[in-house]
């Protein structure tokens, strides 16, 4: 049995109520939870409480287990989290309240990407290879201007 298996064997036992507590406290203060604590939060005074069950001091939690991304918030556009007893995740600054992304943010995000291809631009340019391109379009812009001088004597002439 593994030590996540006997936290989740231990939390089966407990009443509905005695879990939404649970729950409560151990995501308290953890903002990528923010959202479970909120939904315990919520619903834990609807329970019914039962009346002569303490509320477990302390539940095992396993070391090694892996703490999830914030479920809210994927690549910067919120999910939506509504339903019964939960409440609706707020959306990224840059979005509307139904998920949809602002002009501002919009803009920004084609300036960044402007300023990115135009750095690597300039960057190639300063490479080796780009430094070869450039001599050579250089001598053959050289060499049609001559040309083009030259059709021009033989035309005056």
């Amino acid at each position: 049995m593994t030590d996540s298996q006997s936290v989740a064997d231990g939390l089966s036992r407990l009443t509905d109520q005695e879990l939404v507590r649970v729950i409560a406290a151990a995501t308290a203060g953890r903002p990528g939870l923010a959202s479970i604590a909120a939904a315990a939060n919520a619903i834990g005074g609807d329970i019914p409480a039962s009346p002569d069950v303490p509320i477990p001091a302390e539940v095992p939690f396993p070391a090694d287990a892996p703490i999830p991304p914030d479920p809210t918030v994927v690549a910067g556009v919120p999910v939506p989290t509504a339903g019964p007893g939960l409440p609706t995740a707020m959306p990224a600054p840059d979005y509307t309240d139904s998920g949809v992304p602002t002009f501002d943010s919009v803009r920004e995000k084609i300036e960044t990407r402007a300023g990115t291809a135009s750095g690597a631009t300039e960057l190639d340019a300063e490479s080796p290879a780009g430094r070869t391109v450039a001599e050579q379009w250089e001598e053959r812009q050289k060499a049609a201007k001559s040309k083009l001088d030259e059709i021009r004597k033989t035309m005056d002439s």
